[in-house]
C-alpha cells in the first residue's frame, strides 16, 4: 500500500499471465492498471510465422464476432482421419506414419525455437 492507495501490480510486455501474454500497459488510475492481452494460442502462432515456421499453417486473420475469438488459419491439406481410411487395412502404412511423426518432432523444435515448452 502506498500513501495514496494499493501498491499497482506492474506487468512487462510480454509476462505470461495463465494463457494469455501481455502485449502493451493501456493505462493506469489509482487502484490498478488496464492492460491488453492475447491469447497465447494465437501469440504462438503469430511468433512462428514471423520466423517462417515450415510446420504450422499460416495464420490469415482474427477476430471477434459477438461472443468468440476466431483465428483464420491456411488448410494444409487432407486430415489424417482422411489419410488413414485410404491406407491399407484404413491405418498409415509405415512410410507415412515414419513421416508424420518427423513432421510433428520438427513442429515441437519450432516452438522451442521461438521460446516455448511443450510439456
Amino acid at each position: 500500500m502506498t500513501e495514496t492507495g494499493p501498491a499497482i501490480i506492474q506487468l512487462e510486455a510480454g509476462k505470461l499471465v495463465d494463457k494469455y501474454t501481455v502485449v502493451k500497459k493501456l493505462g493506469e488510475g489509482t487502484f490498478g492498471a488496464v492492460y491488453a492481452l492475447l491469447r497465447l494460442e494465437l501469440l504462438v502462432m503469430q511468433r512462428l510465422q514471423e520466423k517462417h515456421a515450415m510446420h504450422m499453417a499460416d495464420l490469415i486473420d482474427k477476430g471477434r464476432f459477438e461472443n468468440f475469438n476466431y483465428i483464420i488459419m491456411k488448410l494444409l491439406g487432407k486430415s489424417l482421419q482422411v489419410a488413414k481410411k485410404t491406407g491399407p487395412d484404413q491405418h498409415l502404412s509405415l512410410g507415412p506414419a515414419i513421416g508424420c511423426a518427423i513432421q510433428c518432432l520438427e513442429a515441437l523444435e519450432e516452438l522451442h525455437w521461438i521460446g516455448f515448452l511443450h510439456r
